[in-house]
C-alpha cells in the first residue's frame, strides 16, 4: 500500500501528522479491509454523491461494478437531498452506509418525501417533550413504561376522534350510534386512567414541584402548570390552575384560595360562607408548604392569587347598590365599632363591617402582606423558630362584623343605650364583647393568646347566664360520724 503523510485528528481531537494509505485509512496496524468486509458488504455513498465500495477503497465505478457483477442496479442507498440542508449534510454526514434490501418501502418513501408528515412529526415530538417534562422524566423512580403507555392511549383516543375516511378519502356519514357511544366510553376511560396516573405522580412528587416553584424562578411558570389542589366545588378530585380559570365567573378576576390545617378544617371555615352562596370556587391549600409556594407565585395567566382570609377581598360582581348598602351599615354601626376598637385596643388594628359573612357574627382577617392564621400556626410549630422574628411578622388583625346577625345587632343596641363610656364599665357588655372576640379568634383559626383571661371571661359569662349572685364557694360537706357497733358476745 502506498504510504502518504497526512494531517489527521488523533485521540482527544488533537491534529497530528500520520501516514495513511491511498484510501485515507490511518496506518496504525488495524486491518480496515477486514473491518469493511465484516460490515456486510454495504455500499457507501459520500455526502457529495460519490459511491465507495465496501472495502474502503476510493470512489470508482470500475470497482463497484466489478463487485456488483457489472450490475448497474446494485443496491445503493442515497440520502435524499432535501432531508437536511446541504451544509448540514456536508458537516454531519461524511458517508452513509445501508442496504436497500433491509429498508422497508414505507421507510424509504418517508425519507424521500418527508414534507407531508413534517408537521405531524413535529407535533408528536413536541407533545412527547412537553408531557415528559411535565411528568418528571428526570427523576430516577419515574415509570417510563407507564408514561409511554399513557401517550399511546392518548394518541389512540385522538385517532378515534378524527373523522373516519374510506380508501377514497370520503368520510363515513352513517356511523352507528352504538359505536359512537363505545368510543366515548373508551375516551372517558382513557382520560380517567390518565388522571389516575397523574394523581399517583402528584402524590409522590407534588412537594418537589412546590419546592421548585420556590427555588427555580426561571421555570416557575412551567412548574405552576403542574400544581394540583382540592377545591370547594370539585369534591375529592384534583384541580389545576388552568382548570380553575376555565370555570371562573365572567366577573371574577382573582383565583381564590384558603389555607388551613386539613380539608375538614377549611371546609367548615366561616370564610367560605359567601363563596358558597355565590357558587364561587375556592382552592384548598392544606400542605404546610403551600403558602410558601404561593408567595412566590403572584399570578397565573394574568389572574392574581387571592387568599380569602385576608383583607381587601373583592368578589368581582359587586353592584353599586351593594356598595351603598355597605357604607350605610358602617355609619349605622359606628358606635359599636368605635366601642370595640377602644375595648380591644392593640389586639385588633381596626373594627369594620364585613362583606364576606353570611351566618357567622364576626371574623378576624389579616393584612395582605402579613402571616395568615395558618402561617402563624406553622411558624409557632417550628423547632428552631426565632420568637422575636415571628412576633415581628405577626399580622395585624381586623375584626369584621356581620351587621345582620342578631348577636351583633343586640350588642350594638346595648352600647347605644348605655353610651360608649358607660358601656366600658358595664361588666355584662364587656363580657359579651370579649366572648365575641374569643370565639371569633378560635373560629378564624388563631390560638387564644391568654388562656387564663379567656377562662375567667367564660366563667363570668356562665355566672351571668345562670343568674348566680356570688362566686364564693359553698361550705364543705360534713362527713357524718360512724356509729360504734356493739361488740357481739361470743
Amino acid at each position: 500500500a502506498k504510504r502518504v503523510p497526512q494531517l489527521v485528528k488523533g485521540p482527544g481531537g488533537v491534529t497530528e501528522l500520520r501516514e495513511v494509505d491511498e484510501d485515507g485509512n490511518v496506518l496504525d496496524g488495524y486491518d480496515y479491509s477486514q473491518h469493511y468486509r465484516e460490515m456486510g458488504g454495504g455500499t457507501f455513498v459520500s455526502a457529495d454523491g460519490v459511491r465507495i465500495d465496501g472495502f474502503g477503497g476510493a470512489a470508482g465505478a470500475d470497482k463497484a461494478a466489478a463487485r456488483a457483477g457489472d450490475d448497474d442496479s446494485a443496491p445503493v442507498a442515497v440520502m435524499p437531498a432535501d432531508v437536511l440542508p446541504g451544509e448540514e449534510v456536508e458537516r454531519m454526514l461524511s458517508a452513509i452506509t445501508s442496504n436497500l434490501d433491509s429498508m422497508p418501502e414505507d421507510v424509504r418513501a418517508a425519507l424521500e418525501n418527508d414534507d407531508d408528515d413534517e408537521e405531524e412529526g413535529e407535533e408528536l415530538e413536541d407533545d412527547f417533550v412537553v408531557e415528559a417534562m411535565q411528568r418528571g422524566d428526570e427523576t430516577a423512580d419515574f415509570d417510563f413504561d407507564a408514561h409511554i403507555e399513557m401517550l399511546i392511549r392518548k394518541a389512540e383516543a385522538a385517532e378515534r376522534r378524527a373523522p373516519r375516511k374510506s380508501d377514497k378519502g370520503v368520510r363515513f356519514m352513517g356511523m352507528d350510534e352504538e359505536e359512537d357511544e363505545e368510543d366515548e366510553e373508551e375516551e372517558d376511560a382513557a382520560d380517567a386512567d390518565e388522571e389516575d396516573d397523574y394523581s399517583r405522580f402528584w402524590k409522590q412528587f407534588g412537594k418537589n414541584i412546590k419546592l421548585g416553584l420556590i427555588e427555580d424562578s426561571s421555570n416557575r411558570t412551567k412548574l405552576s402548570k403542574l400544581l394540583r389542589f382540592r377545591s370547594s366545588t370539585q369534591g375529592e378530585g384534583l384541580v389545576s390552575l388552568e382548570d380553575y380559570i376555565s370555570r371562573m365567573h365572567d366577573t371574577q378576576k382573582n383565583i381564590f384560595y384558603i389555607a388551613g390545617e386539613s380539608i375538614e378544617a377549611v371546609e367548615e371555615s366561616p370564610f367560605l360562607e359567601r363563596f358558597k352562596a355565590k357558587n364561587l370556587e375556592v382552592l384548598y391549600m392544606t400542605d404546610p408548604i403551600d403558602e410558601y409556594a404561593v408567595q412566590n407565585l403572584n399570578e397565573f395567566d394574568g389572574h392574581r392569587l387571592q387568599s380569602i382570609t385576608k383583607e381587601g377581598l373583592k368578589f368581582g360582581d359587586e353592584e353599586e347598590v351593594e356598595k351603598k348598602r355597605l357604607e350605610l351599615y358602617k355609619d349605622q354601626y359606628k358606635p359599636l365599632t368605635s366601642f370595640l376598637k377602644a375595648l380591644f385596643d392593640e389586639k385588633v388594628e381596626k373594627v369594620t363591617i364585613s362583606n364576606r359573612l353570611a351566618d357567622t357574627p364576626a371574623i378576624l382577617v389579616t393584612s395582605q402582606y402579613g402571616y395568615s392564621a395558618n402561617m402563624e400556626r406553622i411558624m409557632k410549630s417550628q423547632a428552631f423558630a426565632d420568637p422575636s422574628r415571628a412576633q415581628y411578622l405577626m399580622s395585624k388583625k381586623t375584626l369584621e362584623l356581620n351587621p345582620r346577625h342578631p348577636i351583633v345587632s343586640e350588642l350594638k343596641s346595648r352600647v347605644e343605650e348605655a353610651g360608649e363610656e358607660a358601656a366600658k364599665a358595664d361588666e355584662d357588655i364587656t363580657n359579651l364583647a370579649w366572648s365575641l372576640y374569643d370565639t371569633t379568634m378560635l373560629q378564624s383559626g388563631f390560638d387564644v393568646d391568654e388562656p387564663k383571661l379567656f377562662a375567667q371571661r367564660m366563667y363570668r359569662l356562665l355566672k351571668s347566664g345562670l343568674n348566680i349572685e356570688s362566686m364564693e364557694l359553698e361550705p364543705e360537706l360534713e362527713v357524718p360520724e360512724e356509729e360504734e357497733e356493739e361488740e357481739e358476745e361470743e
